[in-house]
């Protein structure tokens, strides 16, 4: 780390954090560099076209063949050229002008930022370093994709957390270690699937849960005597090999107990499920793209291809209780859950209520024999629904969110389609990482949008079309590395009338386009490919 004055404040955060957790300070921060960054997923670091400084991007990112530059190289003051009437005629004419003006910015820091070190897509936060999709938090070390957090450390796809390590697919989590997939707990370690728990080690699948063990109710002395041995083992583990197993590994060659699945199975009766209705999906993408290309276009699914071009995939699993198919997403670590061992959501709260270790297994249990116990007892699901959500079809990780369509981690928010991690939206449809916006359709990577097609790492901006690292830019297409303008097509200022002329034409060639063949060969991230 370059900036003292950054690892100084975080490595401070970092001993709190770890003292809190474990009772203990186990070392510097930078001890534990290498564990930490190999739980994120890389950010991708190219040399800059303009100085040759490393400069970092994460997914989704420029075409490969495309010059970048850094944040701080670009000049945002510079004038260019003003295309001709020729030039402007159509898009192939307008791509063709705009050839050597498409910089691919890394290093975004976006709005009100400090302090922030080998890190990008950065929004109102402070003391980042190597860190990805940071939105409105401040003492963060090698994470990636989360929002509202303080002092987390080595953690990925999380909200509204702090005094954290080793999480992933987080929210509202407060002096965790090694989890995921839980919802409003704290104090917590080595655990799957916990909602509103408190004091929970080893377990999973539970539900307003405090002392657990291994699942197993536990009195708060008891509880306190057996956790002061485990978090010890785990302290002097950590300052001795600077890195510790995650949670599934401890399930690597152990085999389900079948014998006691099929006791559960046997007492388990599903419910029903809810009716859901992909009409009001259907009309809120006639509604989004009435606004954002001037015509409303029908049948959704028509676009499914080439709006998820740049979002996440799911996968289907059979679960290990029902036979029934479980979507699981590409968020935080649910990829590497083993296999054999998911559940839905609703059943496995009737598995963390069924299964839990003896109280002489539990008095045995540590980290080095986790695996063991802990095989009877861990099955792993996530977040479906929670809070106030309803009518999300095929989608996973909806927290507050309504009314969605195959789409990934969306909080607080409603309407959309095909999305991955949308915060605090509505009329949202092909998007990967915004926040704060309204009737986007392809757009990545930035905050305070309105009314947008195909703008990445940009915000507070409203009408932009085919738009890069734009900030507080309003009717503009075409528009790299600009700041503060208005009425732009490839950098340059039009009259307001001629403006909204070549505008009203363009965007009926693209909607032609789209209507014609489901959807464009060409975008914001592939204007140059």
């Amino acid at each position: 780390m370059q900036d003292k004055l950054i690892y100084n404040e975080l490595n401070r955060h970092w001993k709190t954090t770890s003292k809190v957790i474990l009772g203990e300070e186990i070392g510097e921060l930078n001890d534990f560099e290498e564990w930490f960054s190999g739980k994120m997923p890389p950010v991708v670091s190219v040399k800059s076209a303009v100085s040759g400084k490393d400069v970092s991007f994460v997914l989704p990112h420029k075409p490969e063949n495309a010059n970048a530059i850094s944040l701080d190289e670009v000049d945002f003051n510079k004038k260019f050229e003003a295309l001709n009437i020729n030039e402007i005629k159509d898009i192939d004419s307008i791509l063709e002008a705009i050839q050597e003006r498409i910089y691919y910015c890394g290093n975004v820091v976006l709005g009100n930022s400090t302090y922030v070190e080998k890190s990008t897509d950065v929004i109102e936060s402070h003391y980042c370093y190597d860190s990805a999709q940071v939105s409105y938090s401040k003492h963060i070390g090698y994470c990636y994709n989360f929002e509202y957090s303080d002092s987390v450390f080595g953690s990925v796809n999380f909200g509204y957390c702090k005094y954290c390590v080793s999480v992933s697919a987080a929210t509202y989590a407060t002096r965790c270690f090694e989890v995921s997939n839980i919802v409003t707990c704290s104090d917590s370690l080595y655990s799957n699937g916990l909602f509103g728990c408190s004091n929970c080690i080893f377990s999973f699948n539970l539900r307003n849960a405090n002392y657990r063990i291994g699942n197993l109710q536990l009195t708060p002395q008891k509880y306190a005597d057996l956790k002061k041995k485990i978090v010890s083992e785990i302290a002097e583990l950590l300052k001795k090999d600077k890195q510790l197993p995650d949670l599934f590994s401890l399930f690597r060659d152990r085999n389900v107990d079948k014998g006691l699945l099929d006791d559960v199975r046997k007492k388990y009766v599903p419910n029903n499920k809810e009716p859901k209705d992909q009409r009001i999906v259907e009309k809120a993408f006639k509604e989004t793209t009435g606004v954002v290309l001037g015509r409303q276009l029908p049948d959704i699914e028509k676009y499914e291809p080439w709006l998820k071009e740049n979002t996440r995939t799911t996968r289907n699993v059979k679960s290990a209780l029902s036979g029934d198919t479980v979507i699981i997403p590409d968020h935080g670590h649910i990829f590497s859950y083993p296999v054999d061992r998911i559940v839905s959501q609703e059943e496995a709260v009737f598995v963390g209520s069924s299964l839990h270790l003896e109280p002489a297994e539990v008095e045995s249990l540590k980290l080095s024999n986790a695996g063991e116990y802990i095989s009877k007892i861990g099955f792993f699901t996530y977040v479906e629904n929670s809070g106030k959500s309803a009518n999300n079809i095929k989608s996973a990780i909806m927290i507050d969110a309504t009314n969605f369509l195959d789409s990934i981690t969306i909080i607080q928010s409603k309407n959309g389609a095909f999305n991955h991690y949308v915060l605090q939206a509505e009329h949202i449809f092909g998007c990967n990482s915004v926040r704060k916006s309204s009737f986007l359709i392809n757009c990545y990577l930035s905050a305070s949008l309105n009314r947008c097609f195909e703008v990445d790492s940009s915000g507070e901006c409203s009408d932009c079309y085919f738009c890069h690292n734009c900030e507080n830019v309003h009717e503009s297409m075409f528009c790299f590395n600009q700041k503060s303008k208005r009425n732009m097509i490839g950098n340059t200022e039009l009259a307001k009338d001629k403006y909204i002329d070549v505008k009203k034409k363009l965007l009926a060639e693209v909607a032609d386009e789209i209507e014609r063949n489901g959807g464009l060969d060409y975008g914001i991230l592939n204007l140059r490919a």
